[in-house]
């Protein structure tokens, strides 16, 4: 019994309340959280979005077993070849084409 008159005679702790945030505030905490976890999902789909290309193909063309077609057979040599014909071709400026 002489323990919790002991107890009572101390001095309470302070109790301190939090800050009251201002509402302008949470708002505007909350409109930049929106903004970084869109702009999240966006970065993320549009980096994820070549790969879930390339791996969902279904007919691509490198394994096709059909024929490849004229236009096809025609381009096929000279897809990445660049142009040779057009340009300055060493001769002097403004000149189209081999120098002669």
């Amino acid at each position: 019994a002489t323990d919790t008159a002991e107890d009572s005679s101390r001095p309470l702790p302070e109790v301190r309340m939090a800050p009251r945030i201002d509402p302008a505030q949470l708002r505007k905490t909350k409109n930049i959280r929106i903004t970084g976890a869109l702009a999240f999902a966006f970065a993320f789909c549009t980096f994820s979005l070549p790969v879930y290309m390339v791996t969902t193909v279904t007919d691509p063309i490198w394994t096709a077993d059909k024929p490849m077609g004229v236009a096809a057979v025609r381009r096929g040599a000279f897809m990445n070849s660049g142009s040779k014909d057009l340009g300055t071709g060493g001769g002097p400026p403004g000149t189209v084409g081999p120098p002669k």
